[in-house]
């Protein structure tokens, strides 16, 4: 029995020397240690070492689908950002659906605020009443230097132009409601007075129809015996026309000069006077 168990106890140590030998398994292999006593045992560390490189897998794999998801997002705001700057300057399309969608010379001026609208019928201001001097300066205020054409070159559209031209429209429907006033007749005209305010109102139909404005209205109930009556004191998100205005009158002109409406025998004339100038310094 002594000799049995001498031999069990060396045959014990022999595998362990076999199998487990002590610069591969220690403390940082993660797989089996011997203790103290040199018995053979499973590293304790082994179980979390694998978790914590499930751990490490899974925090890489959702770092990664957030830099993906990141980049598509940059990506898809780069394109939107090019589409609406990069247009030409004929026509410009914005998936997008913003107003910009239509490119003007204008739109770097573009801007919204809130404006809350006067709509009582008995209010006073300076572009309501009875026909006078300071009304008229005021409508023709409005107007001034909007149908102009910008000193830069680029095309206009015919649509554009009625855009810009909105106000003197109104102004024409304005004057006509006061007839007896300003007296509008057919005489010298290619068209006549009915004609071109009809022109007028549908003009405003189509810029009404076109600007599509979603701001509710409204109803109030003042009693039982008041009939319900609209509010139409509501904000609106309007452009700022004081910015469209000015940018307007830094760039007109007056379309009626000669030298605009027939510019190639002032151009060859320019031309001439240009090389003449030329001809001179050079001999001088």
């Amino acid at each position: 029995m002594e000799y049995f168990s001498r031999n069990f106890s060396i045959d014990t140590e022999a595998v362990n020397e076999a199998f487990i030998p002590p610069e591969e398994h220690d403390e940082d292999s993660g797989g089996i240690i011997r203790d103290e006593q040199g018995k053979c045992q499973r590293n304790p560390w082994n179980k979390h070492s694998q978790s914590r490189k499930k751990y490490l897998m899974c925090s890489a794999f959702i770092v990664l689908l957030l830099c993906l998801v990141l980049l598509g997002v940059v990506v898809r705001l780069s394109m939107l950002a090019f589409r609406s700057s990069g247009c030409e300057k004929t026509s410009c399309t914005n998936v997008s659906g913003l107003p910009d969608a239509v490119y003007s010379p204008a739109q770097a001026v573009k801007e919204f605020q809130a404006v809350r609208f006067d709509g009582r019928v008995d209010t006073r201001n300076i572009y309501k009443g009875a026909p006078s001097s300071g009304l008229d300066d005021a409508w023709r205020e409005l107007y001034d230097g909007m149908s102009a054409f910008n000193i830069e070159p680029f095309l206009v559209t015919a649509q554009e132009l009625k855009r810009i031209q909105k106000t003197s429209v109104e102004d024409k429907i304005r004057q006509h409601v006061h007839n007896d006033h300003y007296q509008l007749t057919d005489e010298g005209k290619s068209i006549s007075v009915v004609d071109h305010v009809d022109h007028c109102i549908d003009i405003v139909r189509q810029a009404l129809m076109c600007q599509a404005d979603t701001t509710l209205i409204t109803f109030n109930d003042d009693g039982a015996l008041s009939p319900v009556k609209p509010d139409f004191e509501a904000t609106h998100a309007c452009q700022n026309f004081d910015k469209v205005h000015d940018w307007a009158r830094e760039r007109e002109f007056n379309m009626t000069e000669e030298a605009i409406r027939n510019p190639k025998p002032f151009r060859d004339d320019l031309i001439d006077a240009i090389n003449r100038e030329l001809g001179e310094r050079r001999s001088g």
